[in-house]
């Protein structure tokens, strides 16, 4: 007869169960016969079998859920933690109760699995900050996030727009909540400088504004239309029409949670603040006397430990002459220039109305249906002169913002009206695109503001008449 398969641990054998079942004896006497404890007798007289039962869960998690998905994916992008890491951060500040093959399948849904291969070993020392931009056209506003490479300490800011004021007063907020010095700023592994002088160097600018606005593309293409709500009370709140938000402080507690409390086996058990301690520690104190603070809130780059050299991109530009480059014939042509106008007007309208998170077209949308209340999608698609389905997405985010609603069907022959919050915004936009106008056209005449109109209605006329 083949012997019953029992727990490893088990103290009893099914005849014993059954013997302590069927006994009159006191639960102290069975307990003193058996050599097992009390509680152990009692859970055999009131159990029907003999046998054991299944010790796992009766309803195993093997799926994280919406809400734990998206701080799952955000986490993994910002932090770069390893599987086993994320998956205690994630039970600590939510507590997810999902099993490790849950988050991994997770991760490797949305192609995130590995991680990327500069972010996979620290630098010998605090200071190198990596920048990641959550900026979501559905939320109200924009959140700068720094992660320093060697300690995963974690810092954020608001920013919601890549005008050069916001980028420093972003980056000086960075830099005034960090433990240590910053000695430079990475964006997808493009280095600058933190003194910040390169705000005023345009093709440094440039290039910073470029990545920033790429590496927010890749990160909110991750989250679907469900994440987004996860995320709204973690982005910054607009306080009034003042142009500086204030962060939420949930988001500042977890913040402070993870850096002061969280110990992952990437650091040794230790916490980001413990690190960045034993690091300051190990570092000459001369090193730290030679470079305090600067007034004002920037920040001068930290000592460098000897036998270690890390990059001065931002000072490596500014030093070397720039290659005159030849423009040929582009100059002359009238694509060009209307191209490269339309792109300065369009980085000007970002900026000047980058609080209310509208875009040309979502503009040109609630202009058009606070002069024609009713139009339905494929007729504004029509008006602005794109396609419908690229104008899909538009009314989807401003439906999501409360600034659109419907009325009637459903899709493009639907229509559309302004509730009274997309009322508003429209008319603080308007005032806001007035002073974007004015500086476009700045020292034209009324003269000349009529001639370049007319001009332009003439290329139109001309092309579509060629047609």
């Amino acid at each position: 007869m083949k012997s019953p398969r029992l727990h490893r641990r088990a103290s009893t054998t099914p005849e014993i169960r059954g013997y302590i079942r069927d006994s009159d004896k006191t639960v102290s006497a069975l307990a003193a016969e058996l050599g097992i404890s009390r509680n152990t007798v009692r859970k055999w007289r009131e159990r029907a079998s003999v046998e054991d039962r299944p010790h796992t869960p009766l309803q195993l998690r093997t799926a994280l859920r919406p809400g734990e998905e998206t701080l799952a994916l955000l986490l993994r992008q910002v932090l770069a933690l390893p599987l086993d890491d994320l998956l205690a951060l994630l039970r600590e500040s939510t507590g997810c109760t999902a099993s490790r093959s849950g988050l991994d399948r997770c991760l490797r849904r949305h192609h995130v699995a590995r991680l990327p291969a500069g972010k996979a070993g620290r630098e010998a020392s605090p200071g190198v900050v990596e920048l990641h931009w959550l900026r979501l056209r559905t939320l109200p506003t924009g959140l700068l996030l720094g992660v320093d490479r060697h300690s995963r300490w974690a810092g954020c800011a608001p920013l919601h727009t890549t005008r050069p004021a916001n980028c420093r007063a972003a980056l000086l907020a960075l830099a005034a909540a960090a433990p240590f010095p910053v000695r430079n700023w990475l964006v997808a592994e493009e280095s600058f400088d933190p003194a910040l002088r390169w705000l005023a160097e345009e093709e440094r600018y440039t290039l910073f504004r470029s990545t920033i606005r790429a590496s927010a593309k890749r990160l909110a293409a991750l989250f679907s239309d469900e994440a987004r709500g996860v995320l709204a009370p973690l982005l910054p709140r607009l306080i009034g029409d003042a142009p500086s938000p204030s962060l939420p402080p949930a988001l500042l507690r977890l913040l402070e949670r993870y850096n002061q409390g969280f110990r992952p086996r990437l650091l040794g058990g230790r916490s980001p603040l413990d690190v960045v301690a034993a690091s300051s520690a190990a570092q000459p104190a001369s090193a730290l006397a030679m470079n305090p603070p600067a007034a004002g809130g920037s920040i001068r780059p930290a000592a460098e430990p000897p036998g270690i050299a890390f990059p001065t991109l931002g000072a490596t530009a500014s030093r070397q002459r720039p290659r005159p480059i030849s423009l040929g014939t582009l100059p002359s042509l009238v694509g060009y220039r209307i191209r490269e106008t339309q792109l300065a007007l369009f980085k000007d309208f970002e900026h000047e109305i980058g609080a209310l998170n509208l875009t040309p077209s979502a503009f040109s949308m609630l202009e058009l249906l606070s002069c024609n209340p009713g139009l339905s999608a494929a007729r504004l698609a029509m008006l602005i002169q794109v396609e419908p389905a690229a104008l899909a997405p538009v009314v989807d985010r401003l439906l999501a913002l409360g600034l659109l609603q419907r009325a009637g069907p459903t899709g493009r022959r639907g229509q559309l009206l302004l509730t009274a919050d997309g009322v508003a915004a429209h008319r603080q936009a308007t005032a806001l695109i007035a002073r974007h106008e004015a500086r476009a056209l700045q020292g034209f005449s009324k003269r000349e503001v009529a001639q370049l109109m007319n001009a332009l209605e003439r290329v139109v006329g001309n092309l579509a008449s060629a047609k």
